[in-house]
């Protein structure tokens, strides 16, 4: 890893610390629970208030991706139901790993997550922090 690369991560994980110290109270379960799936935008209305940051492509069926700089991790635990949480473990501020195995996992200290956003083990007493997103034909948008 170069300087300029050893600058840039630094810069992220401490913007996900920062992140992470403005944290909720909570469990967080009720806000997994009442997160729908992405919501398809046919018209093309979605990035008036968003940006695109992926195409569905992009996102395995029964796994997802983590998009860092955007520090914003994407699912599809079924063929074309997309959700979007924080890439930051609710427990430190870690940024978890790409999801593995149908899961996502923290690579700090083992807090486990379903592709669904929920909490399954580890030190984070909550899942991950939902984001909006859309759907506009093959571009997935987050919400701003």
């Amino acid at each position: 890893m170069d300087r300029r690369q050893a600058i840039k991560t630094a810069c992220v994980l401490c913007a996900g610390t920062m992140v992470a110290g403005c944290g909720r109270t909570g469990s967080g379960a009720d806000d997994v629970e009442s997160l729908p799936p992405a919501t398809f935008d046919p018209d093309g209305q979605a990035e008036e208030n968003g940006f695109a940051i992926a195409n569905v492509e992009d996102v395995p069926v029964g796994g997802g991706i983590v998009l860092f700089a955007e520090q914003v991790v994407i699912t599809q635990p079924s063929e074309g139901n997309f959700f979007a949480f924080s890439a930051v473990c609710p427990h430190q501020g870690c940024m978890v790993q790409e999801p593995e195995d149908g899961r996502i996992v923290c690579p700090c200290h083992d807090s486990r997550f379903e592709l669904d956003g929920s909490r399954i083990a580890g030190p984070a007493t909550s899942g991950l922090r939902p984001r909006q997103i859309s759907l506009n034909g093959t571009s997935i948008v987050l919400a701003q």
